[in-house]
């Protein structure tokens, strides 16, 4: 879901709710800051669920050029 929104496949703005680190010093290229959260409402929702999960990516899977090849670089990995 991250990969479509960021790619402007779902109508969703991704400057809502993800904002690119400005550092990469490990990791993928296509890092987003994880907000500050008081409730734990807001720690578990989806999209800082989904922050944590695109930032654990390598940079080949999160760089894809289609939805198709995102998924198969996702089974490609041990």
């Amino acid at each position: 879901m991250v990969y479509r929104i960021t790619h402007f496949l779902i109508d969703i703005q991704p400057e809502t709710f993800f904002h690119p680190t400005t550092t990469s010093t490990r990791g993928n290229c296509t890092r987003f800051l994880l907000p500050f959260c008081r409730t734990d409402v807001y720690k578990y929702s989806f999209f800082l669920s989904a922050i944590r999960l695109w930032n654990q990516h390598p940079s080949p899977g999160t760089t894809a050029d289609s939805v198709e090849a995102f998924k198969r670089g996702l089974s490609a990995q041990p």
